[in-house]
């Protein structure tokens, strides 16, 4: 996966056939390789590109964006992949992200970062206090009197709340690894 060209300011970035600047980008990020450099060499994108578009990626998945940033960020995002052209865009983002970007919060070595990790850990523990609650109190739930189909609601919503269950147990598993 590497891209042709390597411009960035007003010119043109050259981006192989069946190929776009967001999958490029995306498959850096997963390099998780701490020098913008290395890996924008790797992708065949200039490092300003590649540390441009990666600052909106993680702006828009880390959700700190309201919907109107949200909005701007995604219709910049695709700006770029069909314009192939940066400089116009940056314009277009640049009071969003001096507003929620810090130096190194890429790294995760700032008040900011650790700010936002705080955030997904209390939501993430509420999630599985809730979580226990619900699953461990059923004793003293008193069940209605239920119709046929409304049996039947509740037992597919159970089923389909047992299988989201299994699916966080894997997510948890899984990120356990990477980050063991």
């Amino acid at each position: 996966m590497k891209a042709g060209g390597h411009n960035g300011g007003g010119k043109r970035i050259n981006v192989p056939p069946g190929d776009n600047i967001t999958s490029l980008v995306r498959y850096g990020m997963c390099l998780k390789n701490k020098d913008a450099q290395i890996t924008a060499d790797a992708i065949g994108l200039n490092v300003r590109v590649y540390r441009f578009m990666k600052k909106l990626f993680i702006l828009k998945d880390r959700g700190v964006l309201n919907s109107e940033e949200l909005k701007i960020v995604n219709e910049v995002i695709e700006e770029v992949n069909t314009t192939q052209m940066m400089s116009k865009a940056e314009k277009r983002v640049e009071g969003i992200i001096k507003q929620h970007w810090r130096a190194k919060t890429m790294n995760g070595s700032n008040e900011y970062e650790r700010k936002i990790e705080s955030k997904w850990r209390k939501r993430f523990e509420n999630t599985l206090f809730m979580v226990r609650e619900t699953c461990t109190n059923n004793e003293e739930m008193e069940i209605p009197n239920l119709n046929q189909q409304e049996k039947e609601n509740a037992i597919d919503t159970l089923i389909e709340s047992i299988a989201g269950l299994s699916d966080l147990i894997s997510k948890i598993q899984q990120r356990g690894k990477t980050n063991a």
